[in-house]
């Protein structure tokens, strides 16, 4: 492999490994309250994510989604 070729290489590796946390950390950032669980509607819009509870139990942490 020539030096331009593995410069290339490490390079799109190191931007790949800076940009999974930025990812992983934005995504943890969105969080959802009981109440706002609850009151998902069952039917969505159009290009909206459609959540339907599959599975229920006395306490709402230990609740199941399934995605749609």
């Amino acid at each position: 492999m020539s030096r331009a070729s593995a410069l290339t290489v490490l390079t799109a590796a190191i931007a790949c490994l800076f940009a999974i946390p930025f990812s992983a950390a934005h995504a943890q950032a969105i969080h959802f309250s009981p109440n706002q669980i609850m009151t998902w509607p069952t039917r969505s819009f159009s290009g909206e994510t459609h959540y339907d509870i599959v599975e229920k139990s006395v306490h709402w942490s230990t609740k199941r989604f399934k995605l749609y």
